[in-house]
Parts: C-alpha cells; sequence; structure tokens
C-alpha cells in the first residue's frame, strides 16, 4: 500500500481499527485452528496475517478522518463484500472474503472467498479500481475490483 495519506470518515475509521484489534486479539490468543496445521501451512499462514496486520496498521497510521469523507471502503479486508469482473467476462460478481479462523461470519447470499485462497489473499488490501492477477491453480486470471463495501 505504500505511505499514502488516506481520508476516510469517522465510521470508516472506526471500523478499521476495530477490525485491526480483533485480527491482533486473534493471533494474539493463538488461535486452536493454527495448530491443527501442518508447519510449513501453519507458518505460510502466519506469514500472511503478520503481513495484513503490517499494512492495516500503517493504513490507520497514515489516515485523516474528515466529516466530508464518505463511508466506502478504501480496500478490500477481511469481512468485506467486493463487487470484482473478470476482465475476459465482465460479468460483476460480488463476494465476502471470509477467515476460516473468525468465528462471526457474514450471513450474506452471496460466494465467499477464504483470505487464504489464491483469489481472497490476491483481492487483499486491493482498492476500487485496481486490476488484480490472481494465480490460481488452473490458470492465472485478472480481474478489476468494482467497488468495497462492509459486509
Amino acid at each position: 500500500m505504500g505511505t499514502y495519506k488516506f481520508i476516510v470518515s469517522k465510521f470508516i475509521f472506526e471500523l478499521l481499527v476495530k477490525h485491526l484489534v480483533d485480527v491482533e486479539e486473534l493471533v494474539k490468543n493463538g488461535h486452536d485452528n493454527f495448530f491443527n496445521l501442518p508447519l510449513a501451512e501453519r507458518k505460510k499462514y502466519e506469514r500472511i496475517v503478520a503481513e495484513y496486520i503490517k499494512e492495516l496498521d500503517n493504513y490507520i497510521k497514515n489516515t485523516t478522518v474528515s466529516d466530508t469523507a464518505d463511508n466506502s471502503f478504501p480496500f478490500v479486508i477481511v469481512g468485506s463484500e467486493v463487487v470484482i469482473e473478470q476482465l475476459d467476462n465482465p460479468k460483476p460478481r460480488n463476494l465476502i472474503i471470509v477467515s476460516p479462523f473468525m468465528e462471526l461470519q457474514p450471513d450474506k447470499k452471496c460466494q465467499k472467498a477464504s483470505c487464504f485462497s489464491p483469489l481472497g489473499h490476491g483481492l487483499l488490501l486491493k482498492k476500487p479500481g485496481d486490476i488484480v492477477d490472481i494465480n490460481a491453480p488452473a490458470g492465472v486470471y485478472r480481474y478489476k475490483i468494482n467497488a468495497v463495501y462492509s459486509a
């Protein structure tokens, strides 16, 4: 995400801070599901989560709260709803990025992608308008992020 300055509403800022605290608490308490995984897989997930926390923290530190900012999400986080379209099949679809380790999962009737899957991980922390290349087992897919909402 780099070292940009961001402007968001108070609602979005508070939601992002709460999300960061929730993720840090999950890691701090050593979620049992991490310990049931083979070592290499557990290390991979721990690395993804550590990078995610670092980027969220960086974002929050470089954010200004404004009364004039709208309540749109600035980027994809775990728990957000994302509107994407595959570039070679521009039919928009909605999906929610979920964590297999968080207790509450959104109850919406749209597709879900784990934050550890190629698609979910590839979308994390990306902004509306970004073009993302997803390396999946069946090949490389290009998606455009049209919008990000609170799920």
